[in-house]
């Protein structure tokens, strides 16, 4: 995952700049959206395996009580 998104962002950086040169501001947006995109990525997983790993406890109670 890593190397792909490494040759997309070069790609992209060369298609705008000319060059894959980073200088230290574009080091920063490469590491923070390499970051999010992560958390993008495997948030929902993460989620998913919490909630089948800690189910909620049963209360006993009905969701939907009908008077």
């Amino acid at each position: 995952m890593d190397y792909v998104f490494n040759l997309a962002f070069d790609h992209s950086l060369k298609r705008l700049t000319g060059s894959t040169r980073k200088t230290l501001p574009k080091r920063f947006v490469h590491a923070i959206s390499f970051a999010f995109g992560l958390m993008i990525a495997f948030l929902p997983v993460i989620a998913w395996c919490y909630h089948t790993v800690f189910p909620a406890p049963d209360t006993g109670e009905e969701l939907n009580p009908r008077a």
